[in-house]
């Protein structure tokens, strides 16, 4: 967070496995970035895996996608 108040963020593009733990971690994430009240874009990468699919394991098309279709995040 103090990286994040220190800086001129404009957006956090929040990337967890589509699962119900990246699920967990990405609202416990942009929970505490709308803690600290700043003006900053929160979105997630739309879903291109297979449900319990690793990130880390996506094709460069894959991943692509779905930074391109990312949905905002509140």
């Amino acid at each position: 967070l103090d990286r994040i108040k220190s800086t001129e963020i404009k957006e956090i593009i929040l990337a967890t496995n589509p699962d119900f733990s990246g699920d967990m971690t990405a609202t416990y994430i942009a929970k505490l970035i709308n803690s600290i009240k700043m003006n900053i874009r929160i979105t997630r990468i739309a879903v291109g895996l297979p449900k319990e699919a690793e990130i880390g394991l996506a094709d460069t098309l894959t991943l692509s996608m779905a930074i391109k279709e990312r949905k905002e995040y509140k």
